[in-house]
């Protein structure tokens, strides 16, 4: 969630330190990728730390949370600007009027100024296919708790703690 106020927070400074949208675009995906993957790496750090404890439940958790901290990094940094900018480009006029014209698909795609062809097609396709999205990421949910529940296994015998020849 931290990443997610700083690229916010960041996309709004850049409306007075950048002019078009743009060089804006990518002054904000510079400062708050640095800024947010400096957080995540120590998250990251962390977890992975738990590799070195003797308890295997342990050194799973910490690589599986490790690798939760980087993969939700590496999807915000991709997905989140595009975002901010349909944002500022569609809702713009929601915030004043009190109407909400980007329920309307419409009027949405017609507000938008084309400035940068290849952004543009980024944010829309992201905004077009977030059912997709969705449902891949749901699908892709359920194959990787379905291998996950064929490959579990149940240990019949409690794990030592400290396993002969430890220290």
């Amino acid at each position: 969630s931290d990443v997610v106020f700083v690229y916010v927070d960041l996309w709004r400074e850049a409306k007075q330190a950048q002019g078009d949208d743009v060089s804006r675009f990518l002054w904000t995906c510079k400062q708050a990728g640095k800024a947010s993957l400096a957080t995540t790496a120590t998250t990251c750090v962390s977890f992975f730390a738990n590799l070195m404890s003797v308890l295997k439940p342990l050194r799973e958790f910490g690589v599986f949370m490790g690798l939760c901290v980087v993969l939700v990094w590496l999807m915000l940094a991709c997905v989140l600007p595009p975002l901010c900018l349909l944002d500022e480009r569609c809702c713009r006029r929601c915030r004043s009027s009190g109407c909400c014209p980007c329920r309307r698909r419409d009027a949405r795609v017609k507000r938008v100024r084309v400035q940068s062809i290849g952004l543009d097609l980024y944010a829309f396709s992201l905004l077009r296919g977030r059912w997709a999205c969705l449902l891949l990421w749901v699908v892709l949910s359920a194959v990787a708790l379905g291998w996950a529940m064929m490959r579990a296994t149940v240990e019949a015998k409690i794990p030592p703690l400290l396993p002969p020849g430890h220290n």
